[in-house]
C-alpha cells in the first residue's frame, strides 16, 4: 500500500538550485551524452528479490556495470558475437545476511540488448558450512545441509586433495537454485528436453578436489527405486552445462559418487523428458494492453513476449521422473524497458499444448534520469536529490556525489516533477522547478536545471495560485482537491490539474486546504494538508 502525502506550493521543499549568478559560469556545466546504447541484465536471488550491488561483466568489453535499486545493471558499450556474461555478487545483497558469489552463462550479443532471462544467485548464507585445510585429507568429512535451504550433502573421502589457490584452509557451502531459476540452457542442451533438479552451488568456485567429492539432494525429479540421472555443472570458461556425472535415487535422494565433485560452482541433474508441452498465451497490462518484451520464466526454459504480448516457451517437460503430470509455476518480469514488477501463474501440464490466456502484469514502460546539481552556476557536489511521479506511485532519491550527478534507473516513462522555492525576501523567491515528459525506450535523459529570481507568483483573480506536490519527491499531483477557508461545505475550487496546479484565489491572510484520497490493494488513504495565513 503507497500512501500520498500532498504538500502545497508555499511550503518550501528543498531542492538544489543552480542560480544564474556566482562565481561560476553564465552557462553552467553540461551533462555529456552516454550515446544510444546500453546491453541490460536483471539479477535476483532464489526468492526473486533484486539482487543490488551485483558486478556484471562481458568478456571483451572494457567497462562493467553494476545493479541498481531493481537488480538491472546497464553496459554501455555495444557488443558482437558469442560472448561470457559474468554475474559476481560476492558483493552483492538482496537481504541483509545475503551470502552470492557469481554465475558465468555464454550469451549472443546484440541479441535484444538484453540478456533473454533474468539471472539468478544463489544464496550460500543458509548453509552449516565445512572448513577445510587445504592438501590431502586425514580423514573423510561432510558438509551435511540436508536441514537447510539447499538440501545438499556435500561428502569429501579421506585422502582426497583440497585446493584453494594458496590458501591453508578453505570454507565450503552450499546454496539452491529452484529449477525454474536455472540458466535455461541445460534443458536444451543438445535439442533434447530435460527434466531438471535444483541446483546447488557450492562455494567457493575457486575449490578444487583432485579425485572429486560425491554430492547428493533431495530427489526433486521422482525418480524411481535406483533410477538413474545424469550430473551436470556450469563450466564458468564456457559459460554452458557439461556432463561431469551419473546420480542414483536411494533413499528418496540423488546421489552422485565420488569423483563427480572436482571443483566449485553450481551442479544439478537433469533427464530426457519421456513427453513435452508446449505453453503459450498472452501478457497484458492493468488496462488490458498488450505489453511487449516481458521475460516468461518456464522451469527449465525463457522467453521473451512480442509487441502483441504474446508468448510461447519452448517445449517443457511435462512428466517426472514418475510419470504423472507436473504441475509448475510461470514467472513473468518486466524486461529492457518495464518496470521489473512480477507474477507468478499456476499451470498443470496435463496437455501436449496449454494456452495460459491473458496474463495480467502491473508494470510501466521506464526509462533513466541523469539529473546534473548546480547551485550558482557551478556543480553542487555531494548532493541529494528527489524526484517523483504520483500517476504511478514513484519516488527516488539519488546522490550526486563528487560529479553533482544522481542517477535514476527505471523511472516510469510519464511526467515527473521537482520544486524548490526558496524566498529571498516578500517580494522576490528563488525558484527551481521541473516537469517533464519522459521518453521511453531512450537510453538516457540527461537534464540541467537552473533557477530564475522571480516575484511570488499570484492568479489572475489576484489569490494564489495553488501547486500540490508530493512530500517526497516534489512531483506534481494530479486531481487534489482544493478547498478555500474554513467553513464546511463552502469554498470548494477544483482539482489541480495535470502539472498539480490550480487558480484558488486564496486571500493574504485566508485559509487553503488540499484533500487527496488514494486507493491501493483494496485500502484506501485520505491525506490532507492545510496552511493559515499563506500571505502570498
Amino acid at each position: 500500500m503507497i500512501g500520498v502525502r500532498v504538500a502545497a506550493s508555499f511550503t518550501t521543499i528543498l531542492v538544489l538550485v543552480g542560480c544564474h549568478k556566482g562565481s561560476g559560469s553564465d552557462i553552467g556545466p553540461m551533462l555529456q551524452p552516454l550515446g544510444n546504447y546500453d546491453y541490460r541484465v536483471l539479477v535476483r536471488d532464489d526468492m526473486n528479490r533484486p539482487v543490488t550491488g551485483a558486478v556484471f561483466a562481458v568478456s571483451g568489453a572494457v567497462q562493467q556495470a553494476v545493479t541498481g535499486r531493481t537488480g538491472r545493471a546497464y553496459l554501455r558499450e555495444f557488443l558482437t558475437g558469442s560472448r561470457l556474461v559474468t554475474i559476481d555478487g560476492s558483493n552483492g545483497a538482496s537481504v541483509d545476511s545475503s551470502e552470492f558469489e557469481s554465475l558465468t552463462v555464454a550469451a549472443t550479443f546484440p541479441g535484444g540488448n538484453e540478456l533473454p532471462y533474468a539471472v539468478f544467485l544463489p544464496d550460500q548464507s543458509g548453509s552449516t558450512g565445512l572448513t577445510l585445510p587445504t592438501g590431502s585429507q586425514a580423514g573423510g568429512s561432510t558438509l551435511d545441509d540436508s536441514a537447510s535451504d539447499s538440501g545438499a550433502v556435500l561428502v569429501v573421502n579421506a585422502g582426497e586433495v583440497v585446493s584453494h589457490g594458496v590458501a591453508a584452509s578453505v570454507s565450503l557451502r552450499t546454496g539452491k537454485l529452484t529449477a525454474g531459476h536455472l540458466p535455461p540452457t541445460l534443458s536444451g542442451l543438445g535439442a533434447v528436453t530435460r527434466l531438471v533438479s535444483r541446483g546447488i552451488y557450492v562455494q567457493p568456485s575457486s575449490v578444487q578436489f583432485a579425485v572429486g567429492a560425491s554430492l547428493s539432494i533431495p530427489n526433486d525429479l521422482a525418480l524411481g527405486v535406483a533410477q538413474t540421472a545424469t550430473l551436470y555443472h556450469l563450466d564458468p570458461s564456457i559459460g554452458e552445462w557439461v556432463a561431469v556425472g551419473t546420480g542414483t535415487e536411494a533413499g528418496g535422494r540423488i546421489a552422485a559418487p565420488f569423483g563427480s565433485v572436482q571443483t566449485g560452482g553450481l551442479y544439478a541433474f537433469g533427464i530426457p523428458a519421456v513427453s513435452t508441452v508446449v505453453v503459450s498465451g498472452r501478457v497484458i497490462d492493468s488496462e488490458g494492453i498488450p505489453v511487449g518484451g516481458v521475460l516468461v520464466r518456464g522451469p527449465e526454459t525463457s522467453s521473451l513476449t512480442l509487441f502483441d504480448g504474446r508468448f510461447t516457451l519452448p517445449p517443457l517437460a511435462r512428466a517426472d521422473g514418475s510419470g504423472a503430470d507436473r504441475s509448475v509455476i510461470l514467472e513473468f518480469a518486466g524486461g529492457r524497458d518495464l518496470l521489473p514488477t512480477r507474477v507468478d501463474l499456476g499451470v498443470t501440464l496435463n496437455a501436449g499444448s496449454i494456452d495460459v490466456g491473458d496474463v495480467t502484469l502491473d508494470t510501466n514502460r521506464v526509462t533513466n534520469v541523469r539529473v546534473l546539481m548546480v547551485r550558482r552556476g557551478v556543480r553542487d557536489r555531494n548532493r541529494r536529490f528527489r524526484i517523483s511521479n504520483t500517476r504511478v506511485l514513484t519516488a527516488s532519491s539519488g546522490n550526486g556525489g563528487d560529479d553533482a550527478t544522481a542517477f535514476f534507473d527505471d523511472v516510469p516513462a510519464e511526467a515527473f516533477g521537482f520544486l524548490s522555492s526558496i524566498p529571498r525576501d516578500q517580494y522576490i523567491v528563488h525558484r527551481n522547478e521541473g516537469f517533464l515528459f519522459l521518453n521511453q525506450g531512450t537510453v538516457d535523459n540527461p537534464i540541467s536545471s537552473f533557477s530564475n529570481e522571480e516575484l511570488w507568483r499570484l492568479a489572475q483573480s489576484s489569490g494564489t495560485r495553488l501547486r500540490a506536490v508530493d512530500s517526497f519527491g516534489s512531483g506534481p499531483i494530479e486531481g487534489v482537491h482544493a478547498v478555500v477557508g474554513d467553513v464546511p461545505g463552502v469554498g470548494y475550487r477544483g482539482k489541480t490539474n495535470f502539472g498539480g496546479i490550480i487558480d484558488v484565489g486564496i486571500p493574504l491572510r485566508g485559509v487553503g486546504t488540499v484533500v487527496l484520497e488514494s486507493s491501493s490493494d483494496g485500502r484506501t488513504v485520505t491525506s490532507a494538508f492545510s496552511m493559515v495565513g499563506p500571505d502570498s
